[in-house]
C-alpha cells in the first residue's frame, strides 16, 4: 500500500516527570528581550507587549522603555534592532506621526501590517492601516469594495493580519449608507501588491449580512485580535454575532465555511457548544481551525480547546505532564491559542495545584514547554507566563515558538524556543526522500523505508484492518524497529493498512504521514509501543 493513503494526526504529548522535577523546558529557549535591556537612543526597556515569529526564526515585539517623554517611550524591535518608535514620523499622511501601535503582524518577508494611530490628523481621521510605513487606508477614506454601499466610509480599524503574499485582513468599523444606523462592522480583505500598493478590497462580511447555511443575519463582528485570520491560501477566518437566540446567534467561520455555532453539537457527545463569543481562535495554512469554546452542561468541565473539529484537551482533564492535576482554566479566553501547518496547537492551561506558584504553562500539544516556578531561563525561574493579547504565537512551520513570561525578580521579558521535533517518515511527496514500501509473503508483511535521507533515532510500525482507516484504528504495532529501514508484522486475514513514525532520542513520535495537501494524519499511537508524546512536522532533515 502506498504510505501517503495510511493515515494519522496529533496524538499530543505528556511530558513523564513530575511537575517540579523539570528545570528546564524540553526544548532551548533564548532571551529576546528582558526589562532593564538598552534601546540605543531611547532607553531601558520597562514592559514588553504583543510578539510574532516567522518560519526563519525572525521575530517581533513591541515594548514600552522608560524614555521620560511619554510620547516617545514605545518602541517596536524587529529581531533586536529598533524597527519603530513613537513619534517618528510617517510619509502619509502629510504631517503626522506615528502616535501608538495596535495589531502588530510580520510576514516571512519581513514586512509588517498594522494598524497605527496618529499624531496630527484630525481624530476622524487619527488611524489607518499601514504596511511597514506606507498608508493603505485611513480613517476618513471613501471604500472601493464592491460589497459595501456607495460611500461607505472607514471609521476606524481594531488590527491586521498580514499574510506572505501580502493579502491583508482588518476589522473595520464603517458607515455604509445602505445599513441602518452610523456605524457597521466589516471584515475587510486588502490585496496588495509587491510593495504594499493598494489593489482592491472586498468585504468578507459585514454587519447585514446572510451567512451560509444560516437564517439570521450578522449583527457584530468579533473584535478581539484572535477572532479574526487569514492564511497563505487567502481564507479569512471570523467569529460573528447572528441577531437571533442567544442560544445559537455565536458562530464562526472561514469564508463561507462554518466551523462552529452555539447550541450545536460539540466534539464531546452529548454536549453543545454553549458560548463561543469572545474567544480565541485561529487558523494554519491547510484550513485547520483551532479555537476555544465553553459548553453547555456542568460548569466543572466546560471549557476547552477544540483543534480541527476534535477536542484538544477541556477542563477536568488532565495530563502526566501536570502529576494528576486537573486543569481550571486555559488562561483568558480572548487569549492566545495558536495551531501550525501541521495540526501542532500552542496553548496556555491553568491547573489546581495547591501551589498556585507552581500551577499554569505553556504547552504544545500534550508537552510542557514552561513551567511557572519550575521552569530556568538563563538560571533564573519563570514566575509568570503571559495568557492575553498577543503573548505568544508559533511560526507557520512548528519550529519557533515566541512568549512572553515574567522571571524571578518582576524581570518581564520575550524569550524563543526552538522546538526539535521528531523528524518524519519520507513518502516521496510532503517529505522528500523514498516513499516505503510492504510485500506479503502470506505470513507477514515485509515493510521497507527510507531511514536515511531524513534520520531519527527509532522507529515504530502500527497497522490495522483496511475498513478502520477512516477511524485511525491501529490494532497492533511494532516497536523499536532500529534504523535499519526493514521490518515485519503479521499479515492479516484479508487487508491492512500501516504506518511508520520516527521516534526521537527523548522518546517523541513524529508525525503518521501526511494526507494529499500535506496535513499531517489525524492519528497517533494512543499508547501503542509506550508513546505518549507527539509532534508533527514535515521538516527534513
Amino acid at each position: 500500500m502506498r504510505e501517503r493513503t495510511q493515515l494519522l494526526l496529533i496524538a499530543a504529548a505528556a511530558l513523564i516527570t513530575s511537575a517540579p522535577a523539570l528545570a528546564q523546558s524540553p526544548f532551548p529557549i533564548s532571551k529576546l528581550v528582558l526589562e532593564g535591556d538598552t534601546v540605543t537612543d531611547v532607553g531601558l526597556v520597562t514592559s514588553i507587549s504583543n510578539v510574532g515569529v516567522t518560519n526563519n526564526g525572525d521575530w517581533i515585539v513591541e515594548a514600552d522603555t522608560d524614555n521620560p517623554d511619554t510620547d516617545r517611550d514605545s518602541v517596536v524591535l524587529r529581531n533586536g534592532s529598533l524597527f519603530a518608535r513613537e513619534g517618528d514620523p510617517l510619509p502619509s499622511p502629510v504631517g503626522s506621526s506615528l502616535n501608538t501601535f495596535d495589531g502588530i503582524s510580520m510576514n516571512v518577508n519581513l514586512d509588517v501590517g498594522w494598524n497605527l494611530f496618529l499624531t496630527g490628523p484630525p481624530s476622524n481621521q487619527d488611524s489607518g492601516i499601514y504596511y511597514n510605513f506606507d498608508l493603505v487606508i485611513q480613517e476618513g477614506d471613501t471604500s472601493i469594495a464592491p460589497e459595501f454601499g456607495a460611500g461607505t466610509v472607514y471609521l476606524g480599524f481594531f488590527d491586521a493580519k498580514l499574510n506572505d503574499t501580502n493579502d491583508m485582513v482588518t476589522l473595520a468599523s464603517v458607515d455604509d449608507p445602505t445599513i441602518g444606523g452610523t456605524l457597521e462592522r466589516a471584515l475587510v480583505k486588502l490585496d496588495l501588491g509587491p510593495a504594499g500598493a493598494l489593489l482592491g478590497e472586498s468585504a468578507i462580511v459585514k454587519e447585514g449580512d446572510l451567512l451560509a447555511g444560516q437564517t439570521e443575519l450578522v449583527v457584530e463582528l468579533g473584535t478581539s485580535t484572535h477572532q479574526n485570520d487569514i492564511n497563505e491560501l487567502g481564507q479569512s477566518l471570523f467569529f460573528a454575532d447572528l441577531d437571533g437566540s442567544t442560544a445559537t446567534d455565536g458562530v464562526i467561520y472561514v469564508d463561507d465555511r462554518l466551523i462552529a455555532q452555539e447550541g450545536s453539537p460539540s466534539p464531546v457527545a452529548g454536549r453543545n457548544y454553549e458560548l463561543l463569543s469572545s474567544r480565541a481562535m485561529n487558523m494554519n495554512n491547510v484550513s485547520q481551525v483551532v479555537f476555544k469554546a465553553n459548553l453547555d452542561g456542568t460548569t466543572a468541565d466546560d471549557e476547552m480547546i477544540v483543534a480541527d473539529g476534535r477536542e484538544l484537551i477541556r477542563e477536568g482533564q488532565s495530563l502526566p505532564a501536570i502529576s494528576g492535576f486537573q486543569f481550571t482554566s486555559f488562561g483568558s479566553s480572548s487569549g492566545p491559542v495558536a495551531i501550525d501547518d501541521y495540526g501542532n496547537v500552542l496553548w496556555y492551561g491553568d491547573w489546581n495545584d495547591p501551589d498556585t506558584g507552581l500551577d499554569t504553562g505553556l504547552f504544545l500539544n500534550d508537552l510542557l514547554l514552561v513551567q511557572e516556578g519550575v521552569t530556568l531561563i538563563d538560571g533564573l525561574l519563570v514566575q509568570g507566563i503571559g495568557n492575553i493579547a498577543e503573548t505568544f504565537a508559533i511560526s507557520d512551520d512548528g519550529q519557533y515558538v515566541i512568549f512572553e513570561a515574567t522571571l524571578e525578580g518582576g524581570l518581564e521579558g520575550a524569550f524563543l524556543i526552538e522546538v526539535d521535533a521528531p523528524k518524519p517518515v519520507p513518502d516521496g511527496d510532503t517529505v522528500a526522500g523514498t516513499q516505503s514500501t510492504a510485500v506479503s509473503n502470506g505470513v507477514n508483511i515485509d515493510v521497507t523505508w527510507d531511514a536515511v535521507t531524513c534520520p531519527e533515532d527509532d522507529y515504530n510500525l502500527f497497522y490495522g484492518p483496511l475498513e478502520q482507516v477512516g477511524d485511525y484504528a491501529y490494532t497492533g504495532a511494532e516497536c523499536g524497529l532500529g534504523t535499519s529501514g526493514q521490518a515485519s508484522f503479521p499479515a492479516p486475514a484479508n487487508n491492512a493498512f500501516w504506518m511508520i513514525a520516527g521516534v526521537d532520542a527523548a522518546s517523541r513520535e513524529g508525525a503518521h504521514g501526511f494526507d494529499s495537501v500535506g496535513r499531517a494524519r489525524p492519528a497517533g499511537a494512543g499508547g501503542l509501543c509506550g508513546v505518549v508524546t507527539q509532534l508533527n512536522t514535515a521538516s527534513c532533515p
